[in-house]
């Protein structure tokens, strides 16, 4: 009897170690940079093209919104999967969700997004004379992109923290938030179509494709989900204004095979994110930055 309870003990002890070696090896450490500071751990979800995703969570399940995930460049085919950079933002938005971006402001399901964490945008200081901007701004850490008439104005990068504390600067005529008005169509913003005339600051609304989700297809929503049915989902697509052929059988809808996700910078005007590569598929996700 003593025999089995010390082998049942022994056996216990070797399943905990061996589970906590498993938990252990699902925190991985990841060299990414994220407005400057560089990113140590995150823990990885189940992923198609890794390994070991029996002990690792579900990303529709364990991803929340605001979180900070590391994921692979979507559009990247020329590498192997474990080759690609990786990339860090933040998740806005989950399979299903609505999103709408209005005046640089975001917007999940109809709901304002709370963001408790520092957002960067474009900013204008105005001076009365000309100045040397880069001494002018040299001490608020700032990023100038870009100087204006004749040195009396300047385009920077800031928080609205670091952007009050430069209103303060003597003499200064104004300050101000730069962002693209409704209607202006940028090139290289999602979908890239003329006919839907969105920007990084005024984008959507849109819903973040969902698996098992049936939508309809026609020509004003097909620039929204081509790639995906094409691409990542590996369909043959014949679309024009009369029908739309998939896989040799014409059809008006069409049912995702992945979940999807909506990811943001926190730096807002750079936009090579979901605004500038669209939906990025779940098997691109690797985790959630800890």
């Amino acid at each position: 009897m003593k025999k089995t309870k010390i082998i049942i003990i022994v056996s216990s002890c070797i399943i905990l170690l061996i589970l906590l070696f498993f938990s252990i090896f699902n925190f991985t450490k990841v060299d990414v940079y994220k407005e400057g500071s560089k990113i140590k751990f995150y823990k990885k979800v189940k992923n198609e093209h890794t390994h070991l995703n029996f002990f690792k969570p579900n990303p529709e399940k364990y991803l929340e919104i605001e979180d900070l995930i590391i994921y692979k460049n979507p559009k990247n085919f020329d590498a192997d999967f474990s080759e690609k950079q990786n990339y860090c933002a933040r998740l806005i938005a989950k399979p299903g969700d609505k999103l709408h971006i209005g005046d640089t402001k975001v917007y999940v399901n109809n709901k304002t997004l709370n963001e408790n964490y520092d957002l960067y945008f474009l900013y204008r200081i105005t001076m009365p004379d000309s100045v040397n901007f880069k001494e002018l701004l040299n001490d608020y850490n700032v990023e100038i992109v870009e100087i204006l008439a004749e040195n009396k104005a300047c385009n920077f990068i800031a928080t609205q923290e670091q952007a009050d504390e430069v209103a303060k600067i003597k003499d200064a005529v104004n300050i101000r938030k730069i962002y693209l008005p409704l209607g202006r169509f940028i090139y290289g913003v999602f979908p890239a179509e003329a006919q839907i005339a969105w920007n990084p600051d005024n984008f959507g609304p849109i819903i973040i494709p969902q698996k098992g989700t049936t939508i309809s297809l026609h020509r004003k929503n097909m620039p929204l989900y081509r790639y995906i049915i094409e691409v990542y989902e590996g369909n043959e697509l014949f679309h024009n204004y009369a029908k739309t052929v998939i896989n040799g059988k014409t059809v008006t809808e069409y049912t995702f095979r992945k979940n999807y996700y909506f990811i943001m910078n926190d730096n807002r005007y750079d936009y090579q994110d979901s605004r500038g590569w669209g939906f990025i598929p779940e098997d691109q996700i690797l985790g959630k930055v800890l």
